[in-house]
């Protein structure tokens, strides 16, 4: 059943020394933050019109076609960048430092049975908003947009053990893990060496 699998982490040695290198993922986080706060903040102070908004342009004309076409390949990796995710990490990581606490987990059951409504709920809202307040042309508001999915996942960050926010209730998560099955390129366990050691 395996005849047509690849395993990328053998044939690609940089691949794999990538992947255990500091630069992933923590690397990437960085880079992707120093893109997407100043994108953020030009989207409240910058030019509005969609012509020569950097904002609307990054994200409507490059990240939104580029992420949708990007499942086929390479699935949820982005989830592993996901600026949303890196903000609530980070900010949860400083609170912990100063204030150290336990942290909730996760009630499994509920999640797996409302959860998905959840992100559905939230998915149908994103769109409406962008629908009948055309969010491709105004710049602030898709900013608030990015500000809004920010602070969902830094405030459960902050209350709930390992990522909630990106398992269960993100809604751009939630389409991500949908379409991800598609994908060509697979993170998977070697069945043998897991079973055996």
């Amino acid at each position: 059943k395996n005849a047509f699998r690849l395993d990328l982490l053998t044939h690609v040695p940089n691949l794999r020394r990538f992947f255990l290198s500091r630069w992933y993922p923590e690397g990437i986080w960085i880079v992707m933050m120093a893109i997407f706060v100043p994108v953020t903040i030009l989207g409240f102070v910058g030019v509005q019109d969609r012509e020569h908004s950097v904002t609307l342009n990054l994200f409507w004309a490059w990240w939104w076609p580029g992420y949708l076409f990007l499942f086929a390949f390479v699935g949820r990796l982005w989830c592993a960048v996901c600026p949303f995710m890196i903000m609530g990490e980070w900010l949860r990581r400083l609170s912990l430092w100063i204030l150290p606490r336990p942290q909730l987990t996760w009630n499994t059951k509920w999640l797996n049975r409302w959860g998905a409504w959840i992100l559905f709920i939230g998915f149908v809202a994103i769109y409406l908003w962008e629908k009948l307040w055309d969010l491709p042309h105004h710049a602030y508001l898709s900013s608030w947009l990015l500000i809004i999915i920010t602070a969902g996942a830094v405030i459960f960050s902050q209350i709930y053990e390992r990522r909630l926010w990106c398992r269960y209730l993100c809604p751009i998560g939630g389409m991500n893990g949908m379409f991800a099955k598609l994908a060509m390129i697979e993170l998977r366990s070697t069945q043998q060496v897991c079973g055996s050691q």
